[in-house]
């Protein structure tokens, strides 16, 4: 999907082990589909011609170089965990909260 602003779907796919193949914009092409630990996660595309050839790229990739970065993906989206969230979401509330009891 053009511009999608997360992509569940396509993490969940990556948490699931599938090689992804994602519209190259918004969420997917800025936060989901990137490196991971300097290893590819998935593919992008953005037109007919780039989608044929990533998939052509995709069929033709050895299997062990599919399942690498079908590892990479599982592994960087542990970074969408409730685990991660709440983590995060409570470093940036401790400091608000700590002006309320001032």
């Amino acid at each position: 999907m053009w511009n999608e602003h997360f992509g569940i779907g396509i993490v969940e796919c990556m948490a699931a082990g599938k090689i992804i193949l994602a519209h190259k914009s918004g969420g997917p092409k800025m936060d989901i589909v990137v490196p991971f630990e300097g290893g590819q996660t998935g593919f992008l595309a953005d037109d007919e011609d780039s989608y044929a050839e990533a998939v052509e790229r995709i069929l033709a990739l050895p299997p062990a170089a599919r399942l690498l970065i079908r590892s990479n993906a599982r592994q960087s989206v542990d970074r969408f965990s409730d685990q991660e969230f709440e983590a995060c979401f409570l470093a940036a509330m401790e400091p608000l909260m700590g002006t309320l009891e001032q």
